[in-house]
């Protein structure tokens, strides 16, 4: 793990011909504006395994969360931190940019038939230090319906799948994306990946990406950090507790 003071410290056209290229196929909602290994091309199936039983202390009471989109973005404390002792502190609430979303994103995911898109950013609090390269951000989406939705997720598998040999075109030495890893839930699929390259010296730069996908309804999770290594055991690894984390958020949302 990264020591505290440096870890974590357009069109439907152009989304049609990405679908083309990428994967073979053809690619209501109310929110106000305001370890890394070698690349592989596995398309995990649907998860199927039976969601977790429900926290008996959930975080944050179902009635006190916003209507929509915004219930399915986790509060600073609901997202897990690097460490037992990290805190986050959100930054920013509102429409999602337009700009790809994860190291190994090329547009934005309008382009891929997103109806609407809310986005929060998380910075490290403030006693956790010089953190300046940690951030995490979880954008939620909405398509125009479930079909909509599974063809960006083969988008998304697919960027995946390129994204190592990209990462290294684009001048990142030492580029390097784990393989998908599936995460149990009682949504449709949930997974993460870690990507990785070098920045100076014996340091490089990590981003874990994760999906959840339910029905029409999409969250996209990204969590950055600079340092020398990413250890963590398979299921402590903070993203594949952020995963769960939002797949539970999707409960009260029906």
């Amino acid at each position: 793990m990264p020591s505290p003071s440096r870890q974590y410290g357009a069109a439907l056209g152009l989304a049609a011909a990405l679908l083309l290229t990428a994967c073979g196929t053809t690619p209501g909602e109310t929110d106000p504006p305001a370890d890394a290994g070698t690349s592989t091309s596995t398309t995990p199936a649907p998860t199927t395994t039976a969601a977790p039983a429900a926290s008996s202390t959930p975080s944050t009471a179902a009635a006190n969360r916003p209507a929509g989109l915004r219930g399915l973005l986790p509060t600073a404390s609901e997202l897990p931190g690097l460490d037992p002792q990290w805190r986050w502190q959100a930054a920013r609430t509102g429409p999602a940019p337009s700009a790809p979303f994860g190291a190994c994103a090329k547009v934005e995911m309008s382009a891929l038939g997103a109806s609407r898109a809310v986005q929060r950013d998380y910075r490290p609090a403030a006693a956790m230090g010089d953190a300046a390269d940690t951030a995490a951000a979880v954008q939620a989406l909405r398509f125009p319906d479930r079909m909509t939705a599974e063809r960006a997720r083969r988008v998304l598998v697919a960027w995946h799948d390129r994204c190592a040999g990209e990462l290294a075109g684009s001048g990142r030495s030492n580029a390097k994306v784990t393989s998908l890893a599936p995460v149990p839930s009682g949504s449709s699929e949930a997974w993460w990946y870690l990507t990785s390259w070098a920045t100076s010296g014996d340091d490089g730069h990590f981003q874990a990406f994760g999906i959840v996908v339910r029905d029409d309804r999409m969250v996209l999770l990204t969590m950055d950090h600079d340092g020398q290594d990413h250890s963590y055991s398979p299921r402590k690894d903070p993203m594949y507790r952020a995963v769960q984390r939002v797949d539970e958020l999707f409960v009260p949302q029906g």
